[in-house]
C-alpha cells in the first residue's frame, strides 16, 4: 500500500521517552530475530539524530569520542578527524558515512515520529541530520554484528569530502585489499548509486547483484551527485551509494523512513560479500553525458543556465516562493547547500 503524504499530527509523537520505541508498530514486521536488542539500537539512532553538528564545531568533537567508544576496540581517530575501525581479517568491503550535519548550530533537537507515514522527524526549523545519522547508525549496528568490513565515519563531508579526500591522498594504503566501497548516504529507499558527479564508479553487475542480495527493490541509479566514495574512485572498483530512507534532505522537511532503515539494517547482515559482483576497472573512467535525460543538471548548457537565472531575476518573488515551498531558507541558498533531494521535492511541489 502507498504511503500517504501528508503528515497527520494527531498521529505524531514525541521520542523523547524511550517507552514511546513500543509504539513503532512496524519494529514487529522487520526481520530482526531479537527485538530487545532492535529496541535498543533504535535509541541509539534516536541518540544520533538529537544532535545537529555542523562541521568544524565544537559539538563534533564530544561525538566522536562518543561514537569510538561505541565501535570495536581497535577504533581510532586519524590525523583529519575520520573515525577508524576494522572487523575480520583483510577485509574487502569498506563501508563508510560521515559525523557532520548541514545543521546552522549545533546543538540539541527534539525527535517526533509520524506513526501514519512512519517516518521520524523534527520541527525546529532546520534539518533532521538522518543525512548522515543514519548511516552511522547503520555502521554501529553492521560493526555489533560483526560484518567484515573497514569502517570509515568520515568528517567533513558536508563541506566537500574532505576527510574522505584526505584518506585518498594522504593515506591511500588504508584501502590496500578493498574492492567495495558502500556510503550509506543517499535519499529514498531505492538507489545503489553506479555514477557519481556524471562519472562511473560502480558497475551495474555490482549494482544488480547487491540488489537481488538485498531483496528490497533497489536499483542500479546513474543520478548520484557525490559523496565520500566519489573520493575513492581510482582505488577501489565499486564505489556505490546506497539509500538509507531519508527524504528533502538539507531542508526542515527532512524525514526519515524508519522501517525502511531497519529493514535495510537486517538484510545488509546476511549479505553474502563474496558472492557480490566486482566488474569495474578503476583505472578507466567512462562519463554519463545524459544526465539531463535523468533530471539531474550536471550537462546543463552555459545559455540554459543563463536563461534560468534570467527567469529568476525578472521573477525573483516566485522563485523564492519555490524555494520556501521546498523547505529552503536564504542561508541554505547562500551556502549552496541545497542537493538532488531538494530539488526534486521542489519541482515535485510545481
Amino acid at each position: 500500500m502507498t504511503k500517504p503524504t501528508t503528515r497527520r499530527k494527531t498521529k505524531t509523537k514525541n521520542l523523547r521517552e524511550n517507552h514511546l520505541i513500543k509504539q513503532i508498530h512496524n519494529l514487529n514486521n522487520v526481520l530482526t530475530d531479537n527485538p530487545q536488542r532492535m529496541e535498543g539500537g533504535l535509541n541509539r539512532l534516536f541518540t544520533i539524530l538529537r544532535y545537529g553538528r555542523p562541521s568544524y564545531s565544537t559539538i563534533i568533537e564530544s561525538f566522536k569520542r562518543w561514537l569510538l567508544a561505541q565501535m570495536p576496540d581497535n577504533a581510532y581517530e586519524d590525523d583529519y578527524g575520520n573515525l577508524i575501525a576494522t572487523v575480520g581479517n583483510d577485509p574487502r568491503v569498506m563501508f563508510s558515512a560521515h559525523h557532520d550535519t548541514v545543521h546552522k548550530m549545533p546543538g540539541k533537537q527534539s525527535l517526533l515520529y509520524d506513526e501514519t507515514l512512519d517516518e521520524i522527524y523534527t520541527d525546529n526549523g532546520s534539518c533532521l541530520g538522518a543525512d548522515n545519522g543514519a548511516g552511522i547508525w547503520l555502521l554501529l549496528e553492521l560493526m555489533d554484528a560483526g560484518v567484515e568490513g573497514l569502517y570509515i565515519i568520515h568528517a567533513d563531508e558536508e563541506v566537500g569530502c574532505i576527510g574522505s579526500r584526505y584518506i585518498a591522498n594522504r593515506t591511500p594504503s588504508l584501502v590496500d585489499g578493498i574492492d567495495i566501497a558502500i556510503a550509506f548516504d543517499r535519499k529514498g529507499t531505492d538507489s545503489i548509486i553506479t555514477y557519481q558527479s556524471g562519472m562511473r564508479t560502480a558497475s551495474n553487475a555490482f549494482a544488480d547483484s547487491l540488489s537481488a542480495q538485498l531483496n528490497m527493490s533497489h536499483q542500479a541509479d546513474p543520478t548520484g551527485s557525490f559523496t565520500d566514495t566519489n573520493e575513492y574512485e581510482h582505488l577501489i572498483a565499486e564505489c556505490t551509494n546506497v539509500s538509507v530512507g531519508f527524504s528533502r534532505a538539507h531542508t526542515k522537511l527532512e524525514a526519515l523512513d524508519l522501517s525502511y532503515v531497519v529493514e535495510l539494517c537486517e538484510r545488509l547482515k546476511q549479505v553474502d560479500w563474496d558472492m557480490i559482483s566486482v566488474v569495474r576497472d578503476p583505472t578507466q573512467d567512462e562519463d554519463l553525458r545524459l544526465f539531463n535525460d535523468y533530471g539531474i543538471g550536471f550537462d546543463y548548457t552555459n545559455a540554459e543556465i543563463d536563461e534560468l537565472e534570467a527567469a529568476v531575476r525578472q521573477n525573483p518573488r516566485s522563485a523564492a516562493r519555490i524555494l520556501a515551498e521546498a523547505g529552503v531558507d536564504s542561508y541554505e541558498v547562500a551556502r549552496g547547500n541545497v542537493y538532488d533531494d531538494g530539488w526534486d521535492y521542489m519541482f515535485n511541489r510545481l
